[in-house]
């Protein structure tokens, strides 16, 4: 399993890559004890990476949006894309 950051794109390995994009190996994956598969409690991990990740104008940490902005957020998406899914967010 890799972890790519920094790519502007998913052709970081075709026409000559992504210049900004690093590609890490993953060492340890953990996952909460709490997790439910059916519910999808506790549905995040924290990965462990082979090498230190450096922030750079292309590489920056994720934040999480406050409950009020994701909530926002949420029903923007919703209005534009009623009839998909919205995979990855859980309230």
């Amino acid at each position: 399993l890799l972890i790519v950051v920094g790519a502007k794109s998913g052709d970081i390995l075709e026409n000559g890559g992504d210049p900004h994009a690093k590609i890490f190996n993953v060492q340890k994956i953990v996952i909460p004890e709490t997790y439910n598969a059916v519910t999808f409690n506790s549905d995040i991990a924290l990965i462990q990476l082979s090498g230190e990740v450096e922030l750079s104008d292309y590489i920056t940490p994720v934040c999480w949006p406050s409950r009020r902005n994701a909530d926002h957020r949420l029903l923007e998406r919703i209005h534009l894309e009623y009839s998909t899914t919205i995979k990855g967010y859980v309230k």
